[in-house]
């Protein structure tokens, strides 16, 4: 039988985290870089969650300003 046998998925998330969270996850979990090490392919989706930190702290006024001032650490 041709193609692939069997697929591993490791799946490191943790809901609410924010991209700050993950950098500090990836700097200090062995467990973590190990997994990653070893893949043939990582996909990462984070910065939904940061982006949702500025919507709640701006709520009642939103614009474009605050998404500016933290663009930096997303």
């Amino acid at each position: 039988m041709d193609g692939v046998q069997s697929v591993t998925l490791k799946n490191y998330a943790i809901k609410g985290s924010r991209t700050v969270d993950l950098l500090k996850r990836l700097k200090k979990k062995k467990k973590v870089q190990d997994g990653l090490k070893d893949a043939d392919y990582i996909f990462f989706t984070i910065g939904g969650n940061d982006l949702m930190h500025v919507v709640r702290q701006n709520v009642l006024n939103l614009t474009f300003a605050p998404f500016q001032k933290r663009a930096g650490s997303f």
